[in-house]
């Protein structure tokens, strides 16, 4: 059990996910591998050292709407005179937009629909020798279609950095014991995730009062939701 929850802090820390979370249940421990970025106890660590520049191909920073409002991450700093356009706009050509979801860009982007099989989005963290996060970094290689999400493709975790590769598969049916939404929680901002399609006349809430997990995370806490009638 403490390698997993070692794994699920690591992972945890990645993108304040979006990107984007999935939840994995292993031995009964939550191991969240997605992409929604969640500011945990590590936030300190990177801003002592500031972002860094963001390297070509790779987005600046992420916006989310949802029922809480909108919700903006810078994740590294545009080279030169140039700023990221941290402003919901899919018309800009600096944008990748997906739903509710926005990357931005430090430069024009023209993005092709993804293949079934193709890796469309990348992360990157690295850790120091404590383990604490010194950078992030996030690569949107494609545009996954309209009703499809992201599913982890390949997962490389070393000492000094996880890599997370995703593809994009049309979103399944939850099954009885599914979460249908992971929501990210923090002083400041709201990610929301869908993870499947409720069947029948069941729904997936925004904002349920009751059958609700909490999972607390550094400074902030994830909530499972569950589909309800």
């Amino acid at each position: 059990t403490g390698q997993i929850s070692s794994l699920v802090y690591k992972m945890a820390i990645t993108m304040w996910v979006l990107t984007i979370l999935s939840c994995v249940i292993t031995s009964g421990q939550a191991a969240l591998i997605d992409l929604v970025p969640f500011v945990g106890e590590d936030e300190s660590k990177i801003e002592e050292h500031g972002p860094g520049i963001c390297e070509r191909y790779y987005p600046c920073g992420y916006i989310q709407v949802n029922s809480d409002g909108i919700t903006k991450q810078n994740y590294c700093r545009c080279p030169g005179m140039a700023k990221c356009p941290l402003e919901w706009d899919p018309e800009d050509s600096h944008s990748i937009t997906q739903g509710s979801d926005q990357y931005k860009f430090c430069h024009k982007v023209h993005r092709s629909i993804c293949g079934s099989n193709d890796v469309a989005f990348t992360s990157i963290i690295t850790f120091d020798a404590l383990g604490d996060t010194v950078d992030t970094l996030y690569r949107v290689s494609c545009i996954c279609p309209e009703t499809h999400v992201y599913v982890v493709l390949n997962t490389l975790d070393r000492e000094d950095r996880m890599v997370v590769t995703y593809t994009c598969k049309p979103m399944s049916l939850c099954a009885p014991d599914d979460d249908c939404k992971i929501v990210s929680v923090n002083n400041d901002s709201t990610i929301v995730s869908r993870k499947c399609r409720c069947p029948g006349n069941f729904s997936c809430p925004s904002n349920p009062t009751t059958g609700v997990r909490n999972l607390s995370m550094g400074k902030g806490e994830i909530r499972l939701i569950k589909c309800r009638y």
